[in-house]
Formats: C-alpha cells, structure tokens, sequence
C-alpha cells in the first residue's frame, strides 16, 4: 500500500510503498497499545499513524476519513504527528539467509 500520507518531510526511503501485516490496538486500563507490523516503516509513519488514529478515537474525525487519507496521499491530509513519548520499537524480524 502507498502510505505517502504517513511519510515524514525528511524521509529518505526510495518508495513509500510498504507491506503493513496487521495493526492491533489493545486497552489495558488506563493505557492504548498500538501493534504495527510492517515489512518496513517510512520516517515517522508509526507517529503520523497514531496521530491520525487519535483524531478518530477523540471523535474529531469519523472511521471513514482513514481511508480517505490513505487515498489522498498527501501527508497535509491526515492528522499530526504524535510525539514520540510512550511510542518503543520492540522487534526487527530478518529472514534467515
């Protein structure tokens, strides 16, 4: 999928085409948990992702303004980026050579 929508300004990646496997969103009391895999991420994709989710999940913007962000490709269309607070990388997965 084309995920220019979620690419930062000084992304340096060749294509901003990229293979999302799953996104899972968990609540354990008072906290969100995101789990994004990816076969690679842009420069502050997951950020502008968690961003936008968040202007849905306050009810600023409705589920269906999603696809219409990732449709636009523009990243002036979706919502800010969060700040990177709270946000970890837990995993690389290579393939075995």
């Amino acid at each position: 999928m084309h995920f220019s929508c979620f690419r930062g300004s000084l992304c340096q990646a060749k294509s901003p085409i990229k293979t999302v496997e799953h996104i899972q969103i968990d609540s354990i009391e008072d906290e969100l948990i995101l789990n994004i895999k990816a076969n690679a991420f842009l420069h502050h994709m997951v950020r502008n992702i968690v961003g936008t989710l968040l202007k849905i999940g306050r009810g600023e913007k409705s589920v269906e303004w999603m696809s219409q962000v990732l449709s636009s490709k523009d990243r002036k269309k979706a919502g800010p980026t969060a700040e990177p607070q709270g946000l970890y990388f837990m995993k690389a997965f290579y393939k075995e050579i």
